[in-house]
């Protein structure tokens, strides 16, 4: 950068020296020829002054054109250095936001790929849901399946339950039935056992009489005998009358018997 300003610096010297240079031409001329007839050495002389003032005048110039390119190459260094202070300020800017941009973008590369891992996981998590779900599904239908045929079968056990229920209560009140038939018959049994016990009672004070009637006609008695004689007629009756109490109340007690079982046999066959 110093070296484009002092090639710039020499380029406006070099121009403001050929402007002067250009300027003075014509004014020199126009002196040579109005002091053509003067003596040589005047001529010479004044020539020389006019070199040497052209020269100073060149010098002074020169060191005016030097001194303005040197003052304008120190603004221009100025500018230049005030310009690469601003640019370094920004090229530092630039590089502090290039470097947080950077590291904003590593940052978010690094979230990305985070996020995308992430996602990844969710996305094998959800297949492996959705594989698991698919399997659930599977044995729901399965279950729904099974349950439909316990639910089938339940429906027929318990229809099946309803029926044989209708045929207990059909059962229990035939049993009912039989059991009120055998109290009845045993109701009646008891009346024939009452009725059999009284025939009893009967046929033994019936013997007890007949005892006594054989004890009294055994005692020997001369005068009464016989008008006595038709007395041992009774005792044939006797034994007839006991037999036939005993064989009615036998065959009433075997007549309530086979009635009372006849009544009772059908009550074990409702139990099934």
């Amino acid at each position: 950068m110093r070296r484009a300003v002092w090639i710039a610096a020499s380029a406006l010297i070099i121009l403001s020296m050929t402007a002067d240079a250009a300027w003075a031409g014509p004014f020199g001329l126009m002196r040579r020829r109005a002091c053509r007839r003067v003596h040589p050495a005047v001529l010479a002389l004044q020539a020389e002054r006019e070199k040497a003032e052209q020269a100073k005048q060149e010098a002074e110039e020169a060191q005016a054109a030097a001194e303005a390119a040197q003052a304008q190459a120190e603004a221009v260094k100025a500018a230049v250095e005030q310009a690469l202070n601003s640019v370094r300020e920004e090229a530092a800017k630039a590089l502090a936001q290039i470097r947080g941009e950077t590291e904003a973008a590593l940052k978010a590369k690094a979230d990305a790929e985070k996020a995308s891992a992430e996602a990844k996981a969710d996305m094998a998590a959800a297949a492996k849901a959705n594989e698991e779900a698919a399997k659930v599904k599977e044995e729901a239908a399965k279950v729904k399946a099974e349950a439909e045929a316990l639910l089938a079968q339940a429906k027929a056990e318990m229809e099946k339950a309803q029926a044989a229920k209708a045929q207990a209560e059909q059962a229990a009140a035939a049993v009912k039935a039989e059991q009120d038939k055998l109290a009845a018959a045993q109701a009646e049994l008891q009346k024939q056992q009452q009725a059999v016990n009284e025939a009893k009672a009967q046929v033994e004070a019936m013997k007890a009489e007949l005892e006594k009637a054989k004890a009294e006609a055994a005692q020997p008695s001369a005068p009464a005998g016989e008008e006595a004689a038709p007395a041992p007629a009774e005792p044939p009756a006797s034994p007839n009358a006991e037999s036939n109490p005993e064989n009615a109340a036998g065959a009433e007690a075997a007549a309530a018997g086979a009635s009372a079982q006849e009544n009772a046999a059908p009550a074990p066959a409702a139990n099934p």
